[in-house]
């Protein structure tokens, strides 16, 4: 790439990233793409909608800098660093002094960043507090609820016992009346409370409504290259440990695999029995109509198992997911 060229592609990107290049863009200028192609193949990489000998960089580059693949990642940053070593080929930026020049804007930009995100962490703890005490209220309203309806009911069947005993024994209701009067004054109380609750849930939410929108004026504020990834309610844990049978045929499989590969699956098969089935990343699902399930290890690889009806599960092989409809077959046929 022309020096010039690059310094002007250097100061884009700087800014775009708050004075960072990302991986992705030296990789394109500085690694020929006939090596990138090269990487792929020697890896039996490919992208959609592309042969690995004619896919360009741009749909090579995501495949090859994938954290999941990480020997790939290391194989492709020593060609960058080969380029990019003087003498090997190209010509070294020439745009440091321009950058150098922007170090001012970009520390006054990321003072501002920094002052904005945390403007945002207090909103989003006021916002959980907020959500906390909500639920707090909702519970209550909620038990306030069932105690109304409690006492109604009692209510009812005392004045039911009233009447009959009217009816049967003139004068014998005065304490009947009596609890019947303690139970309207009690009722009452409860339905004062209940009120007081909803307008205080209803203040709460009016805040939490604020706050959220605080905190999406916040975000504005961040480029979305700084934002953070939303955090997601955690999935709920399993109600018990689920104890691993690994199988005979399990093992047999881990014989061809190299030592990253079994790591893989020995990490997946245990967050899948300590974590369950909704754990982020292990992409559990059903196999039908064979009644064997599979999980996530790596980006090529999948464990098989099967649920047992005392609740573990029985391990049975690690496969190259394009193998999956050759075991497919085979566990249909035994």
């Amino acid at each position: 790439m022309n020096p010039r060229n690059l310094g002007t592609k250097l100061r884009e990107e700087s800014l775009a990233h708050a004075g960072s290049v990302p991986l992705a863009a030296l990789i394109e200028w500085f690694v020929p793409v006939k090596e990138l192609r090269a990487a792929a193949q020697s890896h039996g990489l490919s992208p959609k909608g592309f042969r690995a000998d004619r896919a360009p960089a741009k749909a090579l580059i995501p495949l090859l800098i994938d954290p999941e693949t990480p020997e790939v990642l290391e194989e492709v940053c020593d060609l960058l660093a080969g380029h990019m070593t003087p003498g090997s080929g190209d010509p070294a930026p020439a745009a440091a002094e321009p950058v150098a020049d922007l170090q001012p804007m970009l520390k006054l930009r990321e003072g501002e960043l920094k002052e904005a995100r945390q403007r945002l962490e207090k909103c989003r703890s006021a916002s959980d507090a907020l959500r906390r005490r909500s639920d707090t209220l909702a519970q209550a309203r909620e038990r306030d609820q069932e105690n109304i309806a409690r006492l109604q009911a009692e209510l009812d069947t005392l004045r039911r016992e009233v009447v009959r005993l009217r009816e049967a024994r003139p004068g014998a209701d005065r304490d009947l009346s009596t609890r019947v009067q303690a139970l309207e004054r009690e009722l009452d109380e409860q339905s004062q409370i209940e009120q007081q609750h909803r307008i205080k849930a209803a203040e709460q939410a009016a805040l939490l409504r604020a706050r959220d929108e605080r905190i999406v004026e916040l975000l504005e504020l961040v480029p979305k290259g700084r934002r953070q990834k939303p955090r997601g309610d955690p999935p709920a844990p399993p109600a018990g440990f689920i104890v691993p049978h690994f199988t005979t045929s399990f093992l047999k499989s881990l014989a061809s695999k190299d030592r990253r590969a079994v790591e893989h699956a020995y990490r997946a098969v245990f967050l899948y029995c300590t974590e369950g089935p909704r754990y982020p990343g292990l992409q559990v699902k059903s196999l039908e109509p064979s009644n064997v399930w599979s999980l996530r290890a790596s980006r090529r690889l999948r464990v098989y198992f099967r649920p047992r009806p005392d609740g573990d599960a029985d391990i049975l092989e690690l496969l190259d997911r394009q193998e999956q409809d050759k075991a497919l077959r085979n566990y249909r046929e035994r």
